[in-house]
């Protein structure tokens, strides 16, 4: 017969814990999400996650009850209401209170002035750290991303036929270097049913679109780390600015 004690017990379950817990953390980090976006007759917006979509667009309409709308609960309302409002009030007042019980610093003298200002980062530093983390983020950001483009179809129509054919001149010149960029920089996918047409009896530009990206949680976090690190150890390696002390 096998003996367990207490604490072999209470051990057992702290390590199952920790390991669902780890099993639960693992699963939400690889776990993809995507976004999902339609036009025609309405903007539709869905976001999938673990199998389930959640509508975002356009919005359900809400369902009045009348019986909500009794007497008793119309009043119940307002005095939640109310008291919600006093409340409100009570901690913008305490804030308020707070703000101007709150000592003012001392104003810096010049010679702190100067020395403050000498141990910011030179302009020129920054705007080059800021451009190398930018030019990142194409190779690191979208890399991650999966563009789905399942239809894409665009009717250019209008009024005036002049204006019609400058609108269909832009929209084509807009379109597809932006799908050659993401194609480049990212994984786009279905680039087949992509159609940009113009018709002059019709009165505006008209969308028949399903298009979409996805992204995981693991490739968000690994984007998020890598740059803000490049950042850090750029920003560590930015000399004070000593010369500006005017």
């Amino acid at each position: 017969m096998i003996n367990i004690t207490v604490p072999q017990i209470i051990l057992t379950v702290f390590l199952s814990i920790i390991g669902f817990i780890f099993l639960l953390l693992a699963l939400i980090i690889a776990v993809r999400v995507r976004v999902t976006l339609k036009m025609n007759d309405e903007l539709s917006l869905f976001i999938t996650a673990f199998g389930i979509k959640i509508r975002i667009l356009p919005k359900k309409n809400k369902k009045y009850k009348l019986k909500n709308y009794t007497l008793k609960k119309i009043r119940a309302r307002e005095e939640k209401q109310a008291k919600k409002d006093a409340l409100k009030a009570q901690k913008k007042a305490e804030k308020a209170a707070k703000k101007k019980a709150k000592p003012k610093k001392p104003k810096l003298t010049k010679e702190e002035k100067r020395q403050k200002r000498a141990e910011r980062p030179s302009i020129p530093d920054m705007v080059s750290l800021f451009t190398e983390i930018l030019g990142l983020v194409p190779k690191t950001f979208l890399s991650r991303f999966h563009f789905h483009v399942a239809k894409l179809h665009i009717t250019v129509g209008g009024e005036d036929a002049a204006k019609t054919a400058i609108t269909y001149g832009a929209i084509t010149g807009a379109l597809y270097p932006v799908l050659e960029f993401l194609d480049r920089h990212s994984n786009l996918h279905g680039k087949k049913d992509i159609d940009v047409k113009v018709d002059y009896t019709a009165e505006k530009v008209k969308f028949d679109a399903n298009v979409g990206f996805s992204l995981s949680i693991f490739g968000l976090l690994c984007v998020a780390l890598k740059l803000g690190f490049k950042f850090l150890v750029g920003w560590i390696k930015i000399k004070p600015d000593t010369k500006n002390v005017n």
